[in-house]
């Protein structure tokens, strides 16, 4: 998950998806909030980083208390759709390729190596939109 100092300035702007790499597993975490109309957001925050360097465990959730605290009307919450494992060896190599038509995405995740059936979601494709296609 993206550390929260940077998430204020996400919001402000209304940003629906970050793509992000780094820790060297894969991970999905919607934050879902209010913006000042009162209209209720999300951001989809897609972690992938599979691609051939040795692979990390997961360390736990970071702790966004004062996150939420000081996201304060916003009504900030957090839902983890798929949280990596804790051990190396579970989190498998992959690729992410996207799929875009227009307003809409749809990722497929690609187990690689030792890792060919790996499908962090019920299978390994997931659509990034919400029931009102947002």
């Amino acid at each position: 998950m993206v550390r929260a100092n940077y998430m204020p300035v996400f919001r402000q702007y209304n940003v629906a998806l970050l793509l992000t790499g780094h820790e060297h597993l894969s991970e999905h975490c919607v934050e879902r909030y209010r913006d000042a109309t009162g209209t209720q957001r999300r951001i989809e925050q897609v972690v992938s980083s599979g691609g051939g360097a040795p692979l990390y465990a997961y360390q736990g959730e970071l702790d966004t208390r004062a996150y939420i605290r000081d996201a304060g009307a916003d009504s900030v919450r957090f839902t983890h759709l798929v949280k990596p494992s804790t051990e190396p060896s579970h989190n498998a190599f992959h690729y992410v390729v996207a799929h875009v038509d227009g307003p809409r995405m749809c990722m497929e995740v690609i187990g690689v190596d030792w890792g060919r059936g790996y499908q962090p979601y019920r299978s390994n494709r997931a659509s990034l939109a919400d029931s009102a296609g947002r």
